[in-house]
């Protein structure tokens, strides 16, 4: 392939729309808006995974980290008794932020914690500044949890602190192109 045809394919991958990541066996997907892409990822702790990325480097990666952001499936077997409505009234709500809120503490001191809607789920977001280690006062992380019937599905974020508020905006347009699972 000629070194145009290379430039050509790379500029319409550049300007067309991201296309969608769907484990079939769950109906869990993400398709990011542009000039976000999707790719599959893995991490022991999680069923399904899938990276997003920046094709422009903006927001930059926090610290070590290999993706702007994981989104995650893990099974529930607990929830399956459960209906959507069921999950986002529960009885255990205010059980299961506090444990939501215990998992990720951990990370650091949470800054922000506030409950959001995606596609009829209720799910909690958390801002957390690391206080710890290398990255301390440098990265902020942003994750969303929802329970589903499916499972908890997760996405986790990490940028730099300086240009955080302009960031968070395209994170939760990110955030908005999750599929849950069927």
């Amino acid at each position: 392939m000629s070194g145009r045809n290379l430039a050509v394919i790379f500029a319409l991958a550049m300007i067309s729309p991201a296309f969608a990541l769907t484990d079939e066996t769950r109906g869990f997907g993400v398709e990011p808006p542009a000039p976000y892409v999707a790719s599959p990822a893995s991490r022991p702790s999680q069923d399904i995974r899938f990276a997003v990325d920046s094709t422009t480097g903006k927001p930059p990666l926090a610290g070590t980290g290999k993706h702007l952001c994981g989104a995650s499936l893990k099974a529930a077997p607990t929830n399956a008794s459960l209906s959507q409505a069921e999950l986002n009234q529960g009885g255990n709500l205010a059980e299961w932020r506090d444990a939501a809120r215990n998992a990720v503490r951990n990370l650091g001191p949470i800054d922000r914690e506030s409950v959001f809607t995606l596609n009829k789920a209720r799910g909690v977001e958390y801002v957390i500044y690391p206080d710890k280690g290398s990255r301390a006062g440098k990265v902020v992380l942003f994750r969303s949890i929802i329970e589903t019937p499916r499972g908890r599905v997760s996405l986790s974020c990490a940028t730099v602190r300086e240009g955080f508020d302009v960031a968070v905006k395209d994170i939760k347009a990110i955030r908005s192109k999750v599929t849950l699972p069927k």
